[in-house]
């Protein structure tokens, strides 16, 4: 779900809101195959199922220890396990996997370092009439580099019977830090430019973690790239950035620049000078 933003931008002066919500992210199935096989279920939207490893997006706040559960398959068209199957998993620590995947897609991932995550079990059962069995991974997003895209690539490397997927033997959970502000909002307002007058703001804006209370967004309708930091104590952001080396962002006197929480918006008010005029 998108969140809704009011914007009005006067003069090189905006006003902005931004609403906010999570987006839900969607399961996909495998598709049936003539025998079974073990494999990892999809966690989530598969990124793009031409690549050489399945991989899968998230995000989650920035604390100390997130958990995020993972599943193994019996899949196929054959109901539930016809015994216990163990199944062992590890993660891959050589970036090779990694590399591929960046190799393939012009990617830059990083390989996950081993601090930042902890594989809470390496071998699951799926019981006999069952399908499925699960474990967890506990990261800690805190020590993650927020200038890094961090890939942690999983792989099923035995079971006690049965046949491992050819496709879905290895995945790449690519996982991210964000802030409670990070999100897709809808933003609305006004730009008031000294000479050519006003124009209406009606458009959806990113808002992308920096740090724990810092996310970046475009700044008004002209491009380039703005920090509005938020001041948790008292909700009052500031805004941080320019649209060249002279023209940085300024506030607006008598305006203010809050976030509120209960209704996840932020109202924006900044200007910045340029063709000779202050504002």
């Amino acid at each position: 779900m998108k969140k809704n933003i009011f914007r009005a931008l006067t003069l090189f002066t905006a006003l902005s809101f931004f609403t906010s919500c999570l987006k839900d992210d969607s399961l996909v199935l495998d598709p049936s195959k003539s025998d079974n096989v073990i494999e990892f279920a999809n966690p989530a939207q598969n990124d793009d199922p031409t690549a050489v490893y399945p991989k899968y997006t998230f995000g989650f706040d920035i604390k100390s220890a997130v958990d995020q559960t993972i599943e193994v398959s019996y899949s196929g068209p054959k109901v539930g396990a016809p015994q216990d199957i163990t199944v062992n998993v590890a993660p891959l620590t050589d970036g090779v996997a990694v590399k591929a995947y960046n190799d393939e897609n012009g990617t830059s991932y990083t390989q996950m370092p081993a601090a930042n995550y902890k594989v809470n079990a390496t071998s699951v059962v799926i019981k006999k009439g069952q399908s499925r069995a699960s474990f967890t991974i506990t990261y800690a997003t805190d020590k993650f580099d927020l200038n890094k895209q961090y890939v942690l690539p999983l792989k099923i490397t035995s079971v006690s019977s049965g046949t491992i997927s050819g496709n879905y033997n290895t995945i790449l959970l690519s996982v991210a830090a964000r802030n409670k502000y990070d999100g897709v909002y809808r933003s609305t307002g006004v730009f008031n430019h000294p000479t050519l007058g006003p124009r209406n703001i009606d458009r959806d804006k990113t808002l992308r973690t920096v740090n724990a209370n810092t996310v970046s967004t475009e700044i008004g309708d002209i491009g380039g790239s703005m920090n509005l930091v938020v001041n948790e104590a008292d909700n009052t952001v500031t805004i941080v950035g320019q649209v060249s080396a002279s023209q940085p962002l300024i506030p607006v006197a008598g305006k203010t620049n809050t976030y509120d929480p209960t209704t996840k918006t932020f109202k924006l008010n900044y200007q910045y000078t340029g063709g000779g005029v202050s504002v």
